[in-house]
């Protein structure tokens, strides 16, 4: 989807505290993918590894849909970023269980993903999937938060020392407009022609950026347990085995 334009540049200015400049460069918005490219500036004065650099973000949209709250690991307590999930969910006002802070998401799995890193610049990707649907918001809040890294180190004795950097304490908020052809997607539902038995299908949907299936199989738990005792490349082959997809012409898809 990205390969072939359907990714979608945005006009941000970037945004510079404690040394840091920030902005977003593209969005892509489908029922199931949310994927945003950030551009990251380092002044000279910055003790900067490219290599280890994380970040923690939030993404929301205009009718406080949370799409997802990713924090970046800590070794250690960082007692701020530990609870900036509800402090975060009372700024914008979304209301939420306290027993299950998370259940509000609509993500199913979250990330990053340092694209590139040259001459003090990285560029990295917000990556979110789910299998609910994101919903066909037309403004979207992207918060940037908690810049840094960590280091850890293996002594011979296997103790391990770890030490984290935090490169800013400041927080980057950019507000962005959707273009219409993300609000305005199309998605083609699919469903099975006949009944397999062993498999129950609750969607099966084709958006720009892949093919989702949601559904449950008899026997799965097994096959997890079972796959312990795999190597890797058997692994994958049982795994190909029982998720593949065959189209019209013969083509075989795989998970």
């Amino acid at each position: 989807a990205v390969n072939h334009g359907y990714s979608e540049q945005v006009t941000t200015n970037y945004i510079t505290q404690d040394g840091i400049s920030a902005k977003i460069n593209s969005i892509m918005i489908t029922d199931d993918k949310f994927c945003a490219t950030v551009d990251f500036k380092f002044d000279d004065s910055i003790n900067l590894d490219s290599e280890r650099f994380s970040f923690g973000y939030a993404v929301y949209d205009e009718d406080k849909n949370v799409y997802a709250v990713y924090t970046r690991m800590h070794l250690g307590s960082n007692e701020k970023y530990d609870l900036y999930t509800p402090f975060l969910y009372k700024e914008i006002g979304v209301k939420y269980n306290k027993n299950d802070i998370y259940a509000i998401q609509i993500t199913d799995n979250c990330g990053i993903q340092n694209v590139s890193a040259k001459d003090r610049n990285i560029t990295s990707q917000i990556e979110i999937g789910t299998s609910k649907e994101f919903p066909r918001s037309k403004k979207i809040f992207i918060r940037l938060f908690d810049l840094g890294y960590s280091m850890t180190q293996v002594s011979e004795e296997n103790m391990i020392n770890a030490e984290d950097f935090s490169l800013s304490n400041s927080e980057w908020l950019f507000e962005l407009n959707v273009p219409e052809k993300f609000y305005n997607r199309e998605t083609t539902n699919l469903k099975l022609k006949s009944e397999i038995p062993g498999l129950k299908i609750e969607k099966m949907t084709v958006t720009e950026t892949g093919l989702v299936v949601k559904g449950t199989i008899d026997g799965f738990s097994k096959f997890v347990t079972d796959g312990f005792n795999l190597t890797g490349d058997e692994w994958t082959n049982a795994r190909n085995e029982l998720f593949n997809i065959t189209d019209e012409d013969g083509n075989i898809y795989y998970e």
